[in-house]
C-alpha cells in the first residue's frame, strides 16, 4: 500500500508535501466571539495533523472586519489576530511538524450575517439585486469603484498577515456565494462597467486579488466550486476551467475545484480543551 503514488511526496513552489492526502477547508464555529481562534480550533486541526496526512487547508478567515460570517469564524482582517494564529499554528504542528497549514482567506459580501442589526457594509455585492437566501439582508448593494479596490487590499493585507502567522500557503476562496463568487456568477454579477459583463470582466476581481496577493507570497491556490442542489448559485465548470491556465501566468500554482451537492449541514464542535 505505501508504494501507492498517494503516499508520493510532492513540492509545490519549494513547499514539500510528504504523501497526497490533504484536508479540504471544512469546520469554522470554533473561535472566540472576537473571531480570534481558540485551543478548541487548535485541538480539532491537531487531531488531522497528527493523523499523518501531509496537510491542513483552514476554514475561511476573513479579510474585512465589518463583514464576517457567520458568528464564531475566525478573522484576519487586523494585526491583532496574528499573535493567536501563529500561536495555534505551532500548536498544531508540535507533533507533526511536517505537516503543512495552509489558511484559507474570503470575504462572505452580502452573505454576512453576523451584526446584531443589519448594516450598509453587509449588503455589499457585484451588484444591486433582491434575495432572501442568505444573511438578514433582502437587497445587496453594488459596490463602488473604490469599494472593490478597497476588497482587493483587504486580501492583499489578509495575505501578509497570514505569513507573518507562520502559514505554509495561502488558499483564496473563489466559491460557496461569498464576494468573488457574487463577481463571477453572472446570475448575481449585471454589472455593465470593467467588471461585469463578459467572462474576462467577471474574472477581473479574481485576477486582481490573486495578482495582489502573490507579491511575496510562498505560495497561492485557488479555490472554486460548481454546485447543484447546493446553497448558492453556480459558477459553471466551463467557465472556470477556461480561466485556470491563465491563472498559471499570475503564480497560481493548484486550483481546487469542487462539485457539492447540498452543502447546508451542520458540523458538529469539538469542545474538548
Amino acid at each position: 500500500m505505501t508504494d501507492s503514488a498517494i503516499f508520493t511526496p510532492f513540492t509545490i513552489n519549494n513547499v514539500e508535501f510528504k504523501n497526497r492526502i490533504l484536508r479540504s477547508s471544512v469546520g469554522g464555529r470554533m473561535s472566540n466571539y472576537d473571531a480570534t481562534v481558540t485551543d478548541v480550533w487548535k485541538n480539532f486541526e491537531k487531531r488531522f495533523a497528527d493523523g499523518g496526512i501531509s496537510g491542513i487547508i483552514s476554514t475561511t478567515f476573513h479579510v474585512n472586519k465589518d463583514r464576517v460570517s457567520p458568528l464564531q469564524y475566525p478573522s484576519i482582517a487586523d494585526q491583532r489576530f496574528v499573535p493567536y494564529l501563529k500561536k495555534f499554528i505551532s500548536g498544531v504542528k508540535k507533533d507533526s511538524p511536517d505537516c503543512r497549514y495552509i489558511v484559507q482567506i474570503g470575504d462572505p459580501g452580502y452573505t454576512t450575517y453576523m451584526s446584531l442589526f443589519s448594516k450598509e457594509q453587509d449588503s455589499r455585492s457585484s451588484s444591486s439585486g433582491f434575495d432572501l437566501g442568505f444573511g438578514y439582508n433582502n437587497t445587496r448593494t453594488a459596490m463602488s469603484n473604490a469599494e472593490i479596490e478597497k476588497a482587493i487590499s483587504d486580501f492583499a493585507d489578509a495575505a501578509e498577515r497570514v505569513k507573518a502567522a507562520g502559514a505554509d500557503g495561502l488558499e483564496i476562496t473563489a466559491t460557496k456565494g461569498y464576494l468573488i463568487h457574487q463577481f463571477l456568477n453572472p446570475a448575481i454579477n449585471r454589472r455593465t462597467d470593467d467588471w461585469g459583463g463578459s467572462v474576462d470582466n467577471r474574472f477581473r476581481f479574481l485576477q486582481r486579488i490573486v495578482t495582489a496577493v502573490r507579491v511575496g507570497r510562498a505560495m497561492t491556490w485557488r479555490r472554486c466550486s460548481t454546485m447543484r442542489n447546493g446553497c448558492a448559485t453556480s459558477t459553471s465548470t466551463s467557465c472556470t476551467s477556461s480561466r485556470a491556465t491563465g491563472f498559471l501566468i499570475h503564480g497560481i500554482r493548484r486550483v481546487h475545484f469542487r462539485s457539492m451537492k447540498s452543502r447546508c449541514f451542520s458540523i458538529p464542535r469539538d469542545t474538548s480543551a
